[in-house]
């Protein structure tokens, strides 16, 4: 916290200290635990599950640095600016990385023309 020169970026320091160490433990290939299968009865899943595990699949199908600019932009919800603190990447980049992915990640969902 001593580094910590504005107080305003506190999310975005502490966000990208999360991206480094992941992706340190990425490149030391560390195996991180798989989703646990969910097994069951199709039937006694909650509704929305199996949208879910496609979107899990999708996800994992993609490149790392569409994994990243996705779950940061979408399932944490940071604004362009945060995400490109967090990425110490320009905030030009990160839109076009977003859209970028966001269409691979479409293609792969089985929308194409959403890609355009």
């Amino acid at each position: 916290m001593r580094q910590l020169r504005d107080d305003g970026s506190a999310r975005a320091w502490f966000l990208a200290i999360v991206v480094n160490d992941c992706r340190s433990a990425w490149r030391k290939r560390k195996a991180l635990p798989s989703d646990a299968d969910p097994g069951g009865d199709a039937i006694n899943w909650p509704h929305g599950v199996d949208q879910r595990l496609d979107v899990r699949s999708v996800m994992r199908r993609l490149k790392r640095d569409d994994r990243v600019v996705l779950s940061l932009r979408f399932l944490m919800d940071l604004s362009v600016e945060e995400s490109a603190g967090v990425l110490g990447i320009s905030v030009s980049a990160v839109k076009a990385r977003t859209a970028r992915a966001a269409a691979r990640f479409r293609e792969l969902m089985g929308h194409p023309e959403a890609a355009e």
